[in-house]
Protein backbone atom coordinates (compact mmCIF):
# COMPACT_ATOMS: atom_id res chain seq x y z
CA UNK A 1 0.00 0.00 0.00
CA UNK A 2 2.87 2.35 0.56
CA UNK A 3 4.53 1.54 -2.49
CA UNK A 4 1.11 2.12 -4.23
CA UNK A 5 0.60 5.40 -2.43
CA UNK A 6 4.05 6.52 -3.72
CA UNK A 7 3.50 5.66 -7.12
CA UNK A 8 0.26 7.45 -6.85
CA UNK A 9 1.99 10.81 -5.46
CA UNK A 10 4.27 10.65 -8.13
CA UNK A 11 1.74 10.50 -10.90
CA UNK A 12 -0.21 13.35 -9.32
CA UNK A 13 1.83 15.66 -7.49
CA UNK A 14 5.96 15.14 -8.93
CA UNK A 15 8.43 16.97 -7.08
CA UNK A 16 5.90 18.13 -4.62
CA UNK A 17 5.90 18.75 -0.48
CA UNK A 18 3.38 15.59 -0.14
CA UNK A 19 5.53 13.01 -2.40
CA UNK A 20 8.69 14.20 -0.60
CA UNK A 21 7.21 13.53 3.15
CA UNK A 22 5.86 10.05 1.84
CA UNK A 23 9.55 9.32 0.33
CA UNK A 24 11.10 9.84 3.75
CA UNK A 25 8.49 7.27 5.47
CA UNK A 26 10.43 4.70 3.69
CA UNK A 27 13.96 5.30 4.63
CA UNK A 28 13.07 6.61 8.22
CA UNK A 29 10.80 3.33 9.24
CA UNK A 30 13.04 1.26 7.97
CA UNK A 31 16.04 3.16 10.32
CA UNK A 32 13.22 2.95 12.89
CA UNK A 33 12.83 -0.81 13.09
CA UNK A 34 16.59 -1.08 12.76
CA UNK A 35 17.15 0.98 16.13
CA UNK A 36 14.75 -1.14 17.49
CA UNK A 37 16.27 -4.09 16.47
CA UNK A 38 19.42 -4.02 17.17
CA UNK A 39 18.43 -2.45 20.67
CA UNK A 40 15.97 -5.96 21.18
CA UNK A 41 19.02 -7.83 20.82
CA UNK A 42 21.30 -6.72 23.76
CA UNK A 43 18.31 -6.98 26.07
CA UNK A 44 17.32 -10.23 28.14
CA UNK A 45 13.67 -9.56 28.25
CA UNK A 46 13.05 -8.79 24.65
CA UNK A 47 12.61 -11.36 21.78
CA UNK A 48 14.22 -9.12 18.67
CA UNK A 49 11.15 -9.33 15.49
CA UNK A 50 13.11 -9.27 12.38
CA UNK A 51 9.87 -9.24 9.88
CA UNK A 52 9.44 -5.13 10.17
CA UNK A 53 12.85 -4.43 9.86
CA UNK A 54 12.50 -7.08 6.65
CA UNK A 55 9.57 -5.60 5.08
CA UNK A 56 10.42 -1.92 5.41
CA UNK A 57 13.56 -2.77 4.47
CA UNK A 58 12.45 -3.92 1.30
CA UNK A 59 10.30 -1.31 0.82
CA UNK A 60 12.52 1.62 0.79
CA UNK A 61 15.05 -0.44 -1.27
CA UNK A 62 12.45 -0.56 -3.56
CA UNK A 63 11.93 2.71 -3.68
CA UNK A 64 15.32 4.01 -4.07
CA UNK A 65 15.62 1.58 -7.22
CA UNK A 66 12.33 3.30 -8.50
CA UNK A 67 13.66 7.11 -8.08
CA UNK A 68 17.24 6.63 -8.05
CA UNK A 69 18.46 5.58 -11.98
CA UNK A 70 22.38 5.14 -10.95
CA UNK A 71 21.20 2.47 -8.20
CA UNK A 72 18.43 1.00 -10.84
CA UNK A 73 21.13 0.55 -13.52
CA UNK A 74 23.20 -1.43 -11.07
CA UNK A 75 20.53 -3.96 -10.53
CA UNK A 76 21.57 -4.60 -6.64
CA UNK A 77 18.34 -3.92 -5.48
CA UNK A 78 16.60 -6.87 -7.71
CA UNK A 79 19.31 -9.34 -7.39
CA UNK A 80 19.39 -8.84 -3.39
CA UNK A 81 15.55 -9.25 -2.86
CA UNK A 82 14.93 -11.69 -5.15
CA UNK A 83 17.92 -13.56 -2.97
CA UNK A 84 16.26 -12.85 0.07
CA UNK A 85 13.43 -13.62 -0.52
CA UNK A 86 13.58 -17.08 -2.00
CA UNK A 87 15.92 -17.55 1.20
CA UNK A 88 13.50 -16.70 3.87
CA UNK A 89 9.90 -17.29 2.44
CA UNK A 90 8.71 -20.94 1.90
CA UNK A 91 8.46 -21.91 -1.71
CA UNK A 92 4.84 -21.37 -2.15
CA UNK A 93 5.32 -17.68 -1.05
CA UNK A 94 8.86 -17.12 -2.29
CA UNK A 95 7.74 -17.35 -6.16
CA UNK A 96 4.48 -15.17 -6.42
CA UNK A 97 6.44 -12.43 -4.06
CA UNK A 98 9.27 -12.78 -6.55
CA UNK A 99 7.35 -12.04 -9.35
CA UNK A 100 4.97 -9.10 -8.00
CA UNK A 101 8.48 -7.58 -7.34
CA UNK A 102 10.14 -8.65 -10.51
CA UNK A 103 6.73 -6.82 -11.31
CA UNK A 104 7.36 -3.56 -9.63
CA UNK A 105 10.71 -3.21 -10.71
CA UNK A 106 10.41 -3.92 -14.32
CA UNK A 107 6.99 -0.90 -14.29
CA UNK A 108 7.74 1.59 -12.15
CA UNK A 109 11.36 2.80 -13.56
CA UNK A 110 9.65 1.69 -17.19
CA UNK A 111 9.67 0.55 -19.80
CA UNK A 112 8.77 -2.78 -18.74
CA UNK A 113 9.53 -3.88 -22.11
CA UNK A 114 13.15 -2.73 -21.55
CA UNK A 115 13.44 -4.13 -17.81
CA UNK A 116 11.75 -7.83 -18.54
CA UNK A 117 14.62 -9.88 -20.14
CA UNK A 118 16.85 -8.76 -17.56
CA UNK A 119 15.07 -8.63 -14.31
CA UNK A 120 13.31 -12.31 -15.47
CA UNK A 121 17.04 -13.76 -15.55
CA UNK A 122 18.07 -12.24 -12.13
CA UNK A 123 15.38 -13.65 -10.57
CA UNK A 124 15.52 -16.75 -11.88
CA UNK A 125 19.56 -16.67 -11.13
CA UNK A 126 19.14 -15.01 -7.54
CA UNK A 127 15.73 -16.53 -6.89
CA UNK A 128 16.56 -20.02 -7.46
CA UNK A 129 19.91 -19.73 -5.03
CA UNK A 130 18.05 -18.24 -2.41
CA UNK A 131 15.14 -21.25 -2.65
CA UNK A 132 18.30 -23.76 -3.37
CA UNK A 133 19.90 -22.73 -0.01
CA UNK A 134 16.83 -22.40 1.93
CA UNK A 135 16.60 -26.73 0.61
CA UNK A 136 19.94 -27.21 2.39
CA UNK A 137 19.09 -25.49 5.76
CA UNK A 138 15.91 -27.09 5.94
CA UNK A 139 17.68 -30.23 5.34
CA UNK A 140 19.84 -29.66 8.19
CA UNK A 141 17.56 -28.15 9.81
CA UNK A 142 15.51 -31.66 9.76
CA UNK A 143 18.70 -33.49 11.44
CA UNK A 144 18.86 -30.71 14.25
CA UNK A 145 15.06 -31.11 15.13
CA UNK A 146 16.05 -34.90 15.71
CA UNK A 147 18.28 -34.12 17.82
CA UNK A 148 15.78 -31.60 19.57
CA UNK A 149 12.88 -34.59 19.79
CA UNK A 150 15.41 -36.76 21.48
CA UNK A 151 15.96 -34.77 24.06
CA UNK A 152 12.18 -33.67 24.30
CA UNK A 153 12.07 -37.19 24.68
CA UNK A 154 14.11 -37.39 26.93
CA UNK A 155 13.05 -34.67 29.09
CA UNK A 156 9.52 -36.05 28.88
CA UNK A 157 10.98 -39.20 30.80
CA UNK A 158 9.66 -39.33 34.06
CA UNK A 159 12.99 -39.13 36.42
CA UNK A 160 12.51 -40.77 39.97
CA UNK A 161 13.21 -37.81 41.95
CA UNK A 162 10.01 -36.12 39.53
CA UNK A 163 7.76 -39.02 40.45
CA UNK A 164 3.98 -38.07 40.90
CA UNK A 165 3.54 -41.53 43.08
CA UNK A 166 6.30 -43.79 44.82
CA UNK A 167 5.43 -47.60 44.40
CA UNK A 168 2.11 -46.61 45.09
CA UNK A 169 2.31 -44.24 47.85
CA UNK A 170 0.69 -40.75 47.10
CA UNK A 171 3.06 -37.83 46.08
CA UNK A 172 4.59 -36.13 48.83
CA UNK A 173 6.73 -33.44 46.54
CA UNK A 174 9.96 -34.22 48.35
CA UNK A 175 13.04 -35.75 47.47
CA UNK A 176 14.71 -38.48 48.98
CA UNK A 177 18.44 -39.88 49.24
CA UNK A 178 18.08 -42.00 46.60
CA UNK A 179 16.81 -39.73 44.34
CA UNK A 180 19.49 -37.43 45.20
CA UNK A 181 21.80 -40.18 44.80
CA UNK A 182 20.47 -40.90 41.42
CA UNK A 183 20.23 -37.23 39.94
CA UNK A 184 23.78 -36.55 41.30
CA UNK A 185 25.11 -39.69 39.52
CA UNK A 186 23.22 -38.34 36.16
CA UNK A 187 24.60 -35.20 36.83
CA UNK A 188 28.50 -36.29 37.01
CA UNK A 189 27.92 -39.16 34.16
CA UNK A 190 26.72 -36.27 31.65
CA UNK A 191 30.19 -34.44 33.04
CA UNK A 192 32.08 -37.64 32.17
CA UNK A 193 30.94 -37.87 28.82
CA UNK A 194 31.57 -34.39 28.06
CA UNK A 195 35.84 -35.13 29.04
CA UNK A 196 35.82 -38.01 26.85
CA UNK A 197 34.25 -36.09 23.75
CA UNK A 198 37.09 -33.37 24.55
CA UNK A 199 40.13 -36.45 25.19
CA UNK A 200 38.68 -38.13 22.06
CA UNK A 201 40.09 -35.02 20.32
CA UNK A 202 43.15 -34.51 22.66
CA UNK A 203 44.54 -37.23 21.90
CA UNK A 204 43.40 -38.67 18.28
CA UNK A 205 42.16 -41.98 20.23
CA UNK A 206 39.56 -44.70 18.53
CA UNK A 207 37.82 -45.54 21.96
CA UNK A 208 38.01 -43.63 25.05
CA UNK A 209 36.30 -44.67 28.30
CA UNK A 210 35.74 -43.90 31.92
CA UNK A 211 35.89 -47.25 34.04
CA UNK A 212 35.17 -47.38 37.88
CA UNK A 213 34.51 -50.19 39.92
CA UNK A 214 31.25 -51.63 40.11
CA UNK A 215 28.90 -51.40 43.03
CA UNK A 216 26.89 -54.31 42.54
CA UNK A 217 28.03 -56.79 45.90
CA UNK A 218 29.94 -59.47 45.10
CA UNK A 219 30.95 -58.28 41.27
CA UNK A 220 34.93 -58.18 40.55
CA UNK A 221 33.66 -55.95 37.04
CA UNK A 222 34.80 -52.58 35.97
CA UNK A 223 32.03 -50.29 34.83
CA UNK A 224 31.47 -47.24 32.95
CA UNK A 225 30.41 -45.42 29.74
CA UNK A 226 32.85 -45.70 26.61
CA UNK A 227 32.71 -43.43 23.23
CA UNK A 228 34.00 -44.48 20.28
CA UNK A 229 34.89 -42.39 16.75
CA UNK A 230 32.07 -41.95 14.42
CA UNK A 231 29.97 -43.49 17.19
CA UNK A 232 26.78 -41.15 17.85
CA UNK A 233 26.06 -42.65 21.18
CA UNK A 234 28.05 -43.49 24.59
CA UNK A 235 27.80 -47.22 25.46
CA UNK A 236 28.00 -49.13 28.39
CA UNK A 237 31.30 -51.05 29.47
CA UNK A 238 32.46 -53.68 31.55
CA UNK A 239 35.87 -54.92 32.11
CA UNK A 240 37.29 -57.66 34.81
CA UNK A 241 39.66 -55.98 37.78
CA UNK A 242 42.43 -58.41 36.05
CA UNK A 243 42.53 -56.49 33.11
CA UNK A 244 46.22 -55.25 32.98
CA UNK A 245 46.17 -51.54 32.36
CA UNK A 246 43.29 -51.23 34.87
CA UNK A 247 45.23 -53.16 37.08
CA UNK A 248 48.71 -51.04 36.65
CA UNK A 249 45.86 -47.75 37.28
CA UNK A 250 44.24 -49.56 39.92
CA UNK A 251 46.44 -50.99 41.97
CA UNK A 252 50.09 -49.75 41.11
CA UNK A 253 48.37 -46.42 40.96
CA UNK A 254 50.38 -45.25 37.73
CA UNK A 255 49.49 -45.15 34.32
CA UNK A 256 49.90 -47.80 31.27
CA UNK A 257 50.99 -46.95 27.71
CA UNK A 258 51.76 -49.30 25.52
CA UNK A 259 52.32 -48.32 21.62
CA UNK A 260 53.25 -51.11 18.56
CA UNK A 261 52.59 -54.68 18.00
CA UNK A 262 52.70 -55.45 21.88
CA UNK A 263 49.45 -53.41 22.16
CA UNK A 264 47.50 -56.08 20.97
CA UNK A 265 47.77 -58.23 24.08
CA UNK A 266 45.97 -55.61 25.67
CA UNK A 267 42.99 -55.05 23.77
CA UNK A 268 40.31 -54.16 25.69
CA UNK A 269 37.66 -56.45 23.68
CA UNK A 270 37.76 -59.86 21.70
CA UNK A 271 36.02 -58.58 18.64
CA UNK A 272 35.18 -55.62 16.64
CA UNK A 273 37.03 -52.16 16.30
CA UNK A 274 39.55 -52.41 18.66
CA UNK A 275 40.08 -55.89 19.39
CA UNK A 276 43.66 -55.13 17.54
CA UNK A 277 44.60 -52.25 18.71
CA UNK A 278 47.89 -50.10 17.85
CA UNK A 279 47.94 -48.55 20.78
CA UNK A 280 46.50 -48.64 24.90
CA UNK A 281 46.92 -45.99 27.45
CA UNK A 282 45.39 -46.06 31.10
CA UNK A 283 45.90 -43.40 33.65
CA UNK A 284 43.89 -43.39 37.13
CA UNK A 285 41.47 -40.76 38.63
CA UNK A 286 42.27 -39.55 41.99
CA UNK A 287 40.07 -38.18 44.50
CA UNK A 288 41.55 -36.95 47.56
CA UNK A 289 44.14 -40.07 47.20
CA UNK A 290 42.14 -42.46 46.33
CA UNK A 291 41.82 -44.29 42.96
CA UNK A 292 37.94 -43.78 42.07
CA UNK A 293 38.14 -44.87 38.58
CA UNK A 294 40.57 -45.17 35.06
CA UNK A 295 40.67 -43.14 31.93
CA UNK A 296 41.31 -45.62 29.05
CA UNK A 297 42.23 -44.72 25.58
CA UNK A 298 42.47 -47.30 22.53
CA UNK A 299 43.98 -45.96 19.28
CA UNK A 300 43.24 -48.97 16.06
CA UNK A 301 45.84 -47.06 13.75
CA UNK A 302 49.25 -47.42 13.16
CA UNK A 303 51.52 -44.32 14.14
CA UNK A 304 52.48 -42.56 17.20
CA UNK A 305 49.94 -41.10 19.42
CA UNK A 306 49.13 -37.19 19.77
CA UNK A 307 51.89 -35.95 22.03
CA UNK A 308 51.99 -35.93 25.04
CA UNK A 309 49.10 -38.61 25.65
CA UNK A 310 49.56 -39.27 29.25
CA UNK A 311 49.68 -35.75 30.47
CA UNK A 312 46.80 -35.03 28.37
CA UNK A 313 44.62 -37.93 30.00
CA UNK A 314 45.84 -36.93 33.29
CA UNK A 315 44.70 -33.24 33.20
CA UNK A 316 41.16 -34.71 32.21
CA UNK A 317 41.50 -37.27 34.88
CA UNK A 318 42.33 -34.61 37.69
CA UNK A 319 39.10 -32.80 35.87
CA UNK A 320 36.71 -36.16 36.54
CA UNK A 321 38.20 -36.21 39.87
CA UNK A 322 36.93 -32.50 40.52
CA UNK A 323 33.61 -33.39 39.49
CA UNK A 324 33.29 -36.53 41.48
CA UNK A 325 34.17 -34.47 44.84
CA UNK A 326 31.91 -31.60 43.61
CA UNK A 327 29.14 -34.19 43.21
CA UNK A 328 29.74 -36.07 46.31
CA UNK A 329 30.04 -32.63 47.99
CA UNK A 330 26.42 -31.81 46.96
CA UNK A 331 24.52 -35.57 47.64
CA UNK A 332 26.25 -35.39 50.81
CA UNK A 333 24.94 -32.18 51.58
CA UNK A 334 21.36 -33.17 50.27
CA UNK A 335 21.84 -36.74 52.28
CA UNK A 336 22.17 -34.68 55.63
CA UNK A 337 19.21 -32.52 54.93
CA UNK A 338 16.70 -35.25 53.76
CA UNK A 339 18.02 -37.73 56.39
CA UNK A 340 17.24 -35.27 59.18
CA UNK A 341 14.40 -34.47 57.57
CA UNK A 342 12.25 -38.02 57.44
CA UNK A 343 14.02 -38.68 60.70
CA UNK A 344 12.48 -36.19 62.59
CA UNK A 345 8.58 -36.67 61.10
CA UNK A 346 9.60 -40.50 61.77
CA UNK A 347 10.59 -39.59 65.46
CA UNK A 348 7.36 -37.26 65.82
CA UNK A 349 5.21 -40.37 64.21
CA UNK A 350 6.20 -42.61 66.95
CA UNK A 351 5.91 -39.36 69.71
CA UNK A 352 2.31 -40.28 68.60
CA UNK A 353 1.95 -43.25 70.30
CA UNK A 354 1.81 -41.60 73.75
CA UNK A 355 -1.31 -39.89 73.17
CA UNK A 356 -4.71 -41.01 74.70
CA UNK A 357 -6.30 -42.84 71.93
CA UNK A 358 -4.58 -45.07 69.35
CA UNK A 359 -3.25 -43.30 66.28
CA UNK A 360 -4.62 -44.32 63.05
CA UNK A 361 -2.34 -43.03 59.89
CA UNK A 362 -4.02 -45.87 57.73
CA UNK A 363 -6.28 -48.60 56.91
CA UNK A 364 -5.33 -51.57 58.83
CA UNK A 365 -4.02 -50.26 61.76
CA UNK A 366 -5.02 -51.64 64.99
CA UNK A 367 -2.49 -50.53 67.80
CA UNK A 368 0.14 -48.68 68.27
CA UNK A 369 2.42 -51.24 67.75
CA UNK A 370 0.37 -51.90 64.64
CA UNK A 371 1.02 -48.06 63.71
CA UNK A 372 5.03 -48.27 64.50
CA UNK A 373 5.03 -51.21 62.22
CA UNK A 374 3.14 -49.05 59.43
CA UNK A 375 5.40 -45.98 59.70
CA UNK A 376 8.71 -48.22 59.42
CA UNK A 377 7.58 -50.13 56.16
CA UNK A 378 6.46 -46.89 54.82
CA UNK A 379 9.51 -44.85 55.25
CA UNK A 380 11.37 -48.34 53.90
CA UNK A 381 9.50 -48.29 50.86
CA UNK A 382 9.70 -44.65 50.04
CA UNK A 383 13.31 -43.94 50.72
CA UNK A 384 14.91 -47.50 49.61
CA UNK A 385 12.52 -47.33 46.58
CA UNK A 386 11.78 -51.19 47.46
CA UNK A 387 8.60 -53.06 45.71
CA UNK A 388 7.44 -54.97 48.56
CA UNK A 389 8.70 -54.66 52.13
CA UNK A 390 8.54 -57.32 55.55
CA UNK A 391 9.19 -56.94 58.51
CA UNK A 392 9.74 -60.57 59.76
CA UNK A 393 9.66 -61.29 63.45
CA UNK A 394 11.68 -64.04 65.47
CA UNK A 395 9.68 -66.40 67.87
CA UNK A 396 11.32 -67.20 71.19
CA UNK A 397 12.74 -70.43 69.25
CA UNK A 398 14.89 -69.07 66.08
CA UNK A 399 13.88 -71.14 63.72
CA UNK A 400 10.41 -69.94 63.31
CA UNK A 401 9.09 -66.41 62.27
CA UNK A 402 5.99 -64.03 61.54
CA UNK A 403 5.60 -61.20 58.97
CA UNK A 404 4.54 -58.44 61.55
CA UNK A 405 4.02 -56.00 58.82
CA UNK A 406 4.10 -56.06 54.95
CA UNK A 407 3.35 -53.29 52.56
CA UNK A 408 3.58 -53.02 48.52
CA UNK A 409 2.22 -51.03 45.71
CA UNK A 410 -0.94 -52.72 45.95
CA UNK A 411 -1.14 -51.90 50.33
CA UNK A 412 -0.48 -53.63 53.15
CA UNK A 413 -1.17 -55.08 56.53
CA UNK A 414 -0.64 -57.48 59.37
CA UNK A 415 0.32 -61.01 58.73
CA UNK A 416 -0.44 -64.27 59.92
CA UNK A 417 -0.12 -64.61 64.01
CA UNK A 418 1.15 -67.93 63.81
CA UNK A 419 5.15 -68.66 63.60
CA UNK A 420 6.07 -70.31 60.62
CA UNK A 421 9.40 -72.45 60.40
CA UNK A 422 12.64 -70.59 58.30
CA UNK A 423 13.32 -73.93 57.12
CA UNK A 424 17.07 -73.29 55.18
CA UNK A 425 16.21 -70.15 53.88
CA UNK A 426 18.68 -66.95 54.32
CA UNK A 427 15.97 -64.72 56.22
CA UNK A 428 16.27 -67.00 59.13
CA UNK A 429 20.03 -67.41 58.90
CA UNK A 430 20.32 -63.78 58.65
CA UNK A 431 18.43 -63.31 62.30
CA UNK A 432 20.23 -66.43 63.53
CA UNK A 433 23.73 -64.84 62.55
CA UNK A 434 22.98 -60.90 62.57
CA UNK A 435 24.71 -60.14 59.53
CA UNK A 436 23.01 -58.60 56.11
CA UNK A 437 23.07 -59.89 53.11
CA UNK A 438 21.85 -58.62 49.57
CA UNK A 439 21.16 -60.31 46.61
CA UNK A 440 21.69 -58.89 43.02
CA UNK A 441 19.37 -61.26 41.39
CA UNK A 442 21.97 -61.43 38.64
CA UNK A 443 21.77 -64.44 36.53
CA UNK A 444 23.50 -67.66 37.33
CA UNK A 445 23.29 -71.06 38.82
CA UNK A 446 19.79 -71.15 40.75
CA UNK A 447 20.61 -70.80 44.80
CA UNK A 448 20.54 -74.19 46.76
CA UNK A 449 18.39 -71.84 49.62
CA UNK A 450 15.32 -69.25 49.53
CA UNK A 451 16.02 -65.88 50.48
CA UNK A 452 12.37 -66.27 51.99
CA UNK A 453 10.67 -69.42 53.33
CA UNK A 454 7.75 -70.82 50.11
CA UNK A 455 4.55 -69.01 51.48
CA UNK A 456 6.05 -65.76 51.62
CA UNK A 457 7.53 -65.66 48.47
CA UNK A 458 6.27 -64.00 45.65
CA UNK A 459 7.02 -64.81 41.33
CA UNK A 460 9.31 -61.81 39.79
CA UNK A 461 11.43 -60.97 42.81
CA UNK A 462 15.00 -60.94 42.28
CA UNK A 463 16.85 -58.61 44.28
CA UNK A 464 16.60 -58.90 48.36
CA UNK A 465 17.82 -56.69 50.92
CA UNK A 466 17.65 -58.59 54.46
CA UNK A 467 18.83 -56.45 57.35
CA UNK A 468 18.72 -58.15 60.87
CA UNK A 469 16.87 -55.83 63.51
CA UNK A 470 18.36 -56.90 67.04
CA UNK A 471 17.34 -55.51 70.27
CA UNK A 472 16.40 -57.47 74.08
CA UNK A 473 12.95 -55.06 74.20
CA UNK A 474 11.20 -54.41 70.96
CA UNK A 475 11.30 -56.50 68.37
CA UNK A 476 14.07 -59.07 67.01
CA UNK A 477 13.49 -60.32 63.59
CA UNK A 478 15.19 -58.73 59.83
CA UNK A 479 13.45 -56.61 57.56
CA UNK A 480 13.37 -57.73 53.96
CA UNK A 481 13.14 -55.60 50.79
CA UNK A 482 12.39 -56.90 47.70
CA UNK A 483 12.27 -55.61 44.07
CA UNK A 484 11.79 -57.77 40.62
CA UNK A 485 15.12 -55.49 39.18
CA UNK A 486 18.63 -57.09 39.15
CA UNK A 487 21.25 -55.56 41.21
CA UNK A 488 18.64 -52.81 42.68
CA UNK A 489 19.76 -52.24 46.47
CA UNK A 490 23.29 -51.61 47.12
CA UNK A 491 25.80 -50.85 50.42
CA UNK A 492 23.66 -47.29 50.61
CA UNK A 493 20.10 -48.69 51.06
CA UNK A 494 21.66 -50.58 53.69
CA UNK A 495 22.96 -48.00 55.81
CA UNK A 496 19.20 -45.44 55.04
CA UNK A 497 17.22 -49.07 56.21
CA UNK A 498 18.93 -49.39 59.48
CA UNK A 499 18.43 -45.92 60.49
CA UNK A 500 14.94 -46.55 60.28
CA UNK A 501 14.92 -50.03 62.16
CA UNK A 502 16.98 -47.74 64.79
CA UNK A 503 13.96 -45.31 65.21
CA UNK A 504 11.47 -48.04 64.78
CA UNK A 505 13.12 -49.86 68.33
CA UNK A 506 12.69 -46.32 69.91
CA UNK A 507 9.03 -45.97 68.87
CA UNK A 508 8.64 -49.62 69.87
CA UNK A 509 10.49 -48.93 73.20
CA UNK A 510 7.98 -45.98 73.72
CA UNK A 511 4.85 -47.95 73.01
CA UNK A 512 6.19 -51.22 75.61
CA UNK A 513 6.59 -48.54 78.08
CA UNK A 514 3.27 -47.14 77.83
CA UNK A 515 1.69 -50.70 77.60
CA UNK A 516 3.58 -51.80 80.83
CA UNK A 517 2.36 -48.66 82.37
CA UNK A 518 -1.16 -49.03 81.45
CA UNK A 519 -1.34 -52.46 82.63
CA UNK A 520 0.47 -51.64 86.14
CA UNK A 521 -2.22 -49.35 86.79
CA UNK A 522 -4.86 -51.76 85.86
CA UNK A 523 -3.54 -53.57 88.06
CA UNK A 524 -2.96 -51.45 90.96
CA UNK A 525 -6.24 -50.25 91.52
CA UNK A 526 -6.58 -47.56 89.46
CA UNK A 527 -9.17 -49.19 87.85
CA UNK A 528 -11.64 -46.01 86.95
CA UNK A 529 -12.03 -44.50 84.32
CA UNK A 530 -11.25 -40.90 85.25
CA UNK A 531 -8.17 -41.83 87.33
CA UNK A 532 -6.88 -43.71 83.98
CA UNK A 533 -7.49 -41.13 82.28
CA UNK A 534 -5.89 -38.82 84.42
CA UNK A 535 -3.29 -41.00 84.31
CA UNK A 536 -2.39 -41.03 80.83
CA UNK A 537 -3.08 -37.17 80.42
CA UNK A 538 0.54 -36.93 83.04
Amino acid sequence: MYLLALFLLRERIPGGIPFLFFTAIGPLATAFFLAAYLLDRNRDDRVPDLLPLLVWGSAAAMEIHAFVPPVARTRVVPAALFFGLGLKCPLALSIPAILCVGAWLAAVPGPIEKEFYDLSAMALISGGAGIAIRGKYRDSDREVDGVRQAIARSRALVLPWEESGIAGIPASGEMTEESSLLRREEELKDGIRGALDRLMGLTGASHVAYVARSGSPGSVLHEGVLLSRGAPVFREIRLPDTYVPLREATVFRKPFLEIGPGARRYAPWESGPGSAPAGVAAVPVFREGVVEGVLLAVRDEEGAWRDPVIPAMELAGHFVGRDIERMRALHQGDRYYLREKWYHGMVRKMAEGGTDKDPVPGVGVGSRREMVYAETAEQVLRQVYAERVLLVESGEDPRKGRVVWTLSPNGGGPGPERYEPFGDSYVGWVIRTGTQRIFPGTSGPPRSQGVLPGPWEREGERSFLVLPVEGRIGFRGALVCAHPQEKRFRKEHAEIAREITTVMQLGLSHVERIESLTKKADTDGLTGLSNRKAFLEQ
